[in-house]
């Protein structure tokens, strides 16, 4: 999407999450894809 305003579901749950918590799953998800 182009508006920064929007947040996705995905993007909320991130924005949620403690930035430590982000690191470990965004690194867990670029290993497994």
């Amino acid at each position: 999407h182009t508006s920064l305003d929007f947040d996705t579901p995905h993007e909320a749950f991130y924005k949620k999450l403690p930035p430590e918590r982000v690191f470990e799953l965004g690194r867990r998800w670029l290993f497994e894809l």
